[in-house]
């Protein structure tokens, strides 16, 4: 592993290290058998720019061995960074593809979303809003390494914020988990109605009043195999502690 600049102990197990780490490992595996195609899944979703960094240096490496690499992102910049040619597709179809250098990202969006640019342009806002002047939750500079950069958020009494972006990728999900503690935030500041808090876990989330309802209701939102009762009543029990 020392010829891709990894240092590592080969007899430690693969789950102690971080996600980089396994990466390079799958990686290696790969070369070790004298791949010559590289198909690289969302490769970059759980690391941070120092980690892809080093991804990225590796996968030129093999690129310049003559290794062909597919890699599958959603992340605009990345594929700026590292790809020859881009390849849109949207929903299960193929549908376009274009040299990196000579495809402007506007462009790139409106074939994402299926839209032209002057389509895009002539969306206009709709509707007023009156927002209150009482701030429910605000942060500074929250982030959660290798899945949210630092952002600053506010949301104000009886406002509804939208929070948009593409499935996988844009951090709209990340960001709402390091606010509710789902994922706890590593950097920033998160105030609840003008008091400071450290919000290390979903508990206290709770006991000051958020309530957090997963993209996966099935998979994270809700115990199947409890009764609807017990489910609904999941939060109180947690706060007061008791048992079902």
């Amino acid at each position: 592993m020392s010829g891709h600049r990894v240092d590592i102990d080969i007899m430690k197990m693969l789950g102690d290290y971080s996600l980089a780490i396994q990466q390079m490992v799958a990686i290696a595996r790969a070369v070790d058998i004298d791949a010559k195609v590289l198909i690289l899944d969302e490769p970059t979703s759980s690391l941070d720019d120092k980690e892809v960094e080093n991804l990225f240096a590796l996968m030129r490496r093999l690129k310049e061995n003559g290794v062909a690499i597919i890699f599958v992102t959603h992340y605009l910049d990345q594929v700026y960074a590292i790809a020859d040619r881009i390849t849109v597709m949207r929903n299960g179809a193929f549908v376009s593809e274009y040299k990196t250098s000579e495809l402007p990202r506007i462009k790139l969006v409106a074939a994402m979303l299926g839209k032209d640019f002057d389509d895009l342009a002539a969306i206009k806002p709709e509707g007023k809003s009156e927002i209150c002047e009482k701030v429910v939750v605000k942060t500074e500079g929250l982030s959660h390494i290798g899945k949210i950069k630092p952002f600053d958020f506010t949301i104000h009494e009886g406002e509804v914020v939208g929070i948009t972006g593409l499935l996988g990728g844009s951090g709209r999900s990340e960001m709402v988990r390091c606010i509710y503690g789902a994922d706890r935030s590593q950097t920033g500041k998160l105030a609840f109605k003008g008091r400071e808090l450290r919000i290390k876990a979903p508990i206290n989330a709770i006991k000051v009043g958020m309530g957090y309802l997963p993209d996966d209701r099935k998979a994270d939102g809700c115990i199947s195999c409890l009764s609807v009762r017990e489910n609904i009543i999941l939060a109180l029990q947690a706060i007061f502690n008791i048992g079902l």
